[in-house]
């Protein structure tokens, strides 16, 4: 689908609104900002549910979000790639949608402080599956590792060992076993498929997983 990126309208955004041309009728699009510890971010406001969103999409000579049309945008990424990267990337989106939030890859925590009305553990406990998911997907792109849908699981329903021993700083920072994380969280069933995550390393990558 055709879609526009906030990115390329940060000037109109300051200004609050754009106006253009589009099948031969004007189309206006409001933006709202948030803060980070960087600057500021520009989200453009669906015009139908009013959610933020850094991309919308054009159907039916509207501007809407991925959630406001029919069409399966990430479609391919759920079907094609089992477990793969783009799998995790599609998770990681939906999880963020789910709590309106709007996130851009490669993931870090810091980008998105505490709205104000939002409560703090709840914003941190999304903010460390989010995290954890991101740690998962660099994992499947550097190392080709492919994780079982139960680990996967795991982290989405925080069963996961590792989500409560690290920080988010050391998710962000560093590389986890997550099968491992799985298998020693109380409950869990044990016999989950290994996905060989050392068989595709170079040999510094396979120190590095060695070390943590």
């Amino acid at each position: 689908m055709t879609y526009i990126d906030v990115s390329s309208f940060r000037e109109e955004a300051k200004r609050g609104a754009i106006y253009f041309q589009y099948g031969g009728e004007a189309k206006s699009i409001k933006f709202s900002k948030q803060k980070t510890g960087f600057g500021e971010k520009y989200f453009f406001i669906c015009p139908t549910c009013g959610g933020r969103r850094t991309n919308l999409y054009i159907y039916d000579h509207d501007f809407v979000c991925r959630s406001c049309t029919p069409i399966r945008v990430y479609k391919g990424a759920t079907d094609t790639t089992k477990n793969g990267y783009m799998n995790l990337s599609y998770r990681m989106r939906r999880l963020a949608e789910k709590n309106d939030l709007d996130i851009q890859f490669p993931f870090c925590y810091m980008n998105h402080p505490k709205p104000k009305r939002k409560h703090e553990e709840r914003w941190c406990d999304l903010l460390a599956k989010l995290q954890a998911l991101a740690n998962m997907r660099n994992q499947a792109i550097f190392f080709n590792k492919r994780y079982s849908t139960e680990v996967i699981q795991s982290v989405l329903r925080a069963r996961n060992v590792y989500l409560y021993v690290c920080d988010l700083y050391d998710l962000y920072k560093y590389f986890y076993d997550w099968d491992v994380g799985y298998t020693d969280f109380p409950g869990n069933k044990g016999n989950i498929t290994a996905s060989g995550l050392k068989s595709n390393c170079t040999p510094y990558q396979r120190r590095v997983l060695d070390w943590v």
